[in-house]
């Protein structure tokens, strides 16, 4: 009944979303719904219009499968380095350490994707060593710039106590400090 009731109008992506919002509570029936009605909207949809429907897909509507499938579609071809960015950070919820940093190996700033990388690193690194030691890894040539390094100053004393390290955290945080 609630399919007929939905024909009845013009498909579009903001009708197929408020739709799939009454199907909330059938995971199932949404699912299905939004593979029937949102496949015509989807294959004209350009990339930014894609990026964004990919964040609501996610939250607030909890379509994990669907963002996933629909992630998979995206070209970085033609973003921007911070669109990029962006993107991977939406792909780091889904995929392996690999993937997101083959779309950030995209970027062609290399400083801002050195950033990129941190940020990757440093925004998982609860009770995650090798992560900390990573985002570590990025904060050399991150401090050679006057745009980052007051920034990393304080993220680089934080991962050295994190680590245990702490004679090094002392002269971190000493240095952090004094500027």
């Amino acid at each position: 009944r609630m399919d007929k009731q939905f024909r009845q109008k013009p498909t579009d992506m903001k009708r197929v979303l408020q739709w799939c919002e009454y199907y909330k509570h059938d995971a199932k029936g949404r699912s299905e719904f939004f593979a029937s009605q949102g496949k015509s909207v989807l294959t004209g949809m350009k990339t930014k219009e894609k990026m964004s429907l990919l964040n609501r897909l996610r939250n607030p509507l909890g379509m994990h499968e669907e963002a996933t499938a629909l992630m998979r579609t995206v070209s970085v071809k033609g973003m921007t380095d911070q669109e990029i960015k962006s993107f991977a950070g939406f792909v780091a919820n889904y995929e392996t350490e690999e993937v997101v940093l083959g779309h950030l190996a995209k970027i062609k700033d290399k400083l801002f994707a050195a950033k990129a990388r941190f940020d990757y690193y440093y925004g998982r690194r609860h009770r995650n060593r090798p992560y900390m030691e990573k985002a570590l890894e990025e904060i050399p040539q991150l401090q050679k710039s006057p745009q980052y390094s007051k920034e990393v100053v304080w993220a680089k004393a934080g991962l050295l106590q994190s680590l245990g390290r702490h004679e090094e955290a002392i002269k971190a945080y000493q240095s952090a400090n004094r500027q």
